[in-house]
């Protein structure tokens, strides 16, 4: 399945998406479990990029069938399922059927991905502020994680936090190498602590924005000298 997503989007011009929602009708009788959820998952994904949720529909149940006594399997099937959602806009769906458990207290990274990008579509959703508190860890542990700032700062700027979301803004051009665009959304933070009423812990992402803006600013001026 992991096979399947990495060929499918790495060949995804029309013909060969195509030719992947082709592989289950294709497959040999004498398929192997794995070989057959590869093909439903090859065939689901290639239907969804090329924006027909209808038709991915019909695979899709066919592998959660084929995969749900296979913990790490159905996980896999469960995470393009919640794409299949979103390519529906049942944002709320995804939110639901990604809820940790009891026994779990933090998602995956891709459930994480996942559940942002809906939020992002739900305004005001209870399970915002426990994702942003996530998201907030994952940028601690991986700080170049370009991805996890840009959802963010999206969910920040939802809460009306405007400060921090322009700060992760502008982490996430540092974490790209974008110098000169982190620039631009750390002043722009600088101009809102400046002239706005700043709100619990801003002062705490002024401080760092005040830091970042040395700090490239002065990498700036290296590169010009070496030059």
């Amino acid at each position: 399945m992991v096979s399947a997503r990495a060929r499918v989007l790495s060949q995804s011009q029309v013909d060969n998406l195509h030719a992947w929602t082709q592989l289950p009708a294709n497959l040999s009788p004498q398929a192997t479990p794995a070989q057959k959820a590869g093909s439903l998952y090859a065939a689901t994904l290639a239907h969804l990029l090329l924006r027909e949720p209808q038709l991915a529909q019909k695979h899709w149940q066919s592998l959660q069938a084929l995969t749900a006594s296979t913990t790490a399997a159905a996980r896999l099937s469960r995470l393009l399922g919640a794409e299949w959602l979103a390519a529906r806009g049942e944002y709320a769906q995804v939110v639901q059927g990604l809820q940790p458990s009891s026994m779990v207290t933090r998602w995956s990274r891709p459930e994480l991905v996942a559940m942002a990008q809906s939020l992002a579509h739900l305004p005001g959703h209870p399970a915002t502020p426990g994702v942003v508190q996530q998201l907030r860890l994952q940028v601690q542990n991986a700080p170049y994680d370009a991805q996890a700032w840009n959802l963010l700062a999206t969910l920040l700027a939802g809460q009306g936090q405007k400060l921090a979301s322009l700060r992760a803004e502008g982490e996430a051009q540092l974490a790209r190498l974008d110098a000169q665009g982190a620039l631009d959304r750390f002043r722009a933070a600088q101009d809102v602590a400046r002239v706005g009423t700043l709100q619990a812990g801003d002062h705490i992402e002024a401080s760092i924005v005040d830091t970042r803006v040395r700090q490239i600013q002065g990498q700036l001026r290296e590169m010009q000298l070496e030059r």
